[in-house]
């Protein structure tokens, strides 16, 4: 059933978030033509600035756009689907709460994941067109970069990059399931649902920045009384790394289950 839950969801988001992918990238490239060729053109300068600098304009906002946009489908759909109206159908299917958070989560931060590669592939495509500098020079010089920081960090090189798109990926999923247990929360009210909502989330970001605080002293702490490290290794990246990793998954997992346990215990659609 997560499946048939997956599909429906990417359908509906897709509606709404892939008419603004596709407006990016012609607006990438129809900014980057200007910027090429306005000072070739034959037309007022006056006029010709004005339309290249309106075109990077829209087209920089658009960029903005996809990926806020993102966040914000991601927040109506969860209202909409399972807090408003919808939530009647929803919890009439014989489907598990869990699997309802989850299609929510995937969808949501799948979507976001894509935004960011869009806004990057029409950032490349602006770049080689408006500057007219090839494909294979632009990944030549990424390429050398990559080559140079391997040399310099060695193999680790690739734990790092794996841990730390990991962690990326854990905090999109917790950075999601927060907003959810906060709308979750929120919508339990009776009534100021919504101020409710933001209430709780500036609740749940005010603890996450305490607990972040009181753990990174009491490493430092910890660190000073063993002896056996200076307090300068507190930063070195592994255990930085791993700590950071095993934080985001508690919080991720804190989250899912307050979401879970509202929408299932006191879940109130008036």
């Amino acid at each position: 059933m997560l499946g048939k839950l997956l599909k429906y969801e990417l359908k509906a988001s897709g509606r709404m978030l892939l008419p603004i992918y596709g407006a990016v990238l012609v607006m990438g490239v129809i900014s980057s033509l200007f910027l090429r060729t306005a000072p070739d053109m034959n037309w007022d300068n006056t006029i010709m600035t004005v339309l290249t600098m309106v075109s990077i304009i829209l087209f920089f906002g658009l960029i903005f756009a996809a990926l806020c946009l993102s966040l914000v489908v991601s927040i109506l759909r969860f209202k909409k689907n399972l807090l408003g109206e919808e939530g009647y159908l929803m919890n009439t299917l014989p489907v598990s709460t869990w699997q309802n958070i989850a299609a929510k989560a995937i969808v949501a931060v799948l979507y976001q994941i894509i935004s960011l590669i869009v806004a990057v592939f029409a950032g490349f495509s602006f770049t080689m067109v408006g500057a007219n500098v090839s494909f294979v020079e632009i990944f030549g010089s990424v390429i050398d970069a990559f080559r140079e920081i391997i040399s310099q960090m060695g193999g680790v090189f690739w734990l790092y990059a794996v841990e730390i798109l990991v962690i990326m990926l854990i905090s999109t999923f917790g950075s999601n399931m927060m907003i959810y247990a906060s709308m979750s929360v929120g919508h339990s009210m009776n009534s100021h649902k919504v101020v409710s909502s933001v209430a709780v989330f500036l609740g749940f970001y005010i603890v996450s920045q305490i607990i972040n605080s009181f753990l990174l002293a009491g490493g430092a702490y910890f660190y000073a009384l063993a002896g056996s490290y200076s307090l300068s290794e507190l930063y070195r990246p592994q255990p930085a790394i791993l700590a950071i990793l095993v934080l985001e998954i508690a919080y991720l997992t804190a989250y899912f289950f307050i979401t879970k346990y509202f929408l299932k215990r006191r879940l109130n659609l008036q």
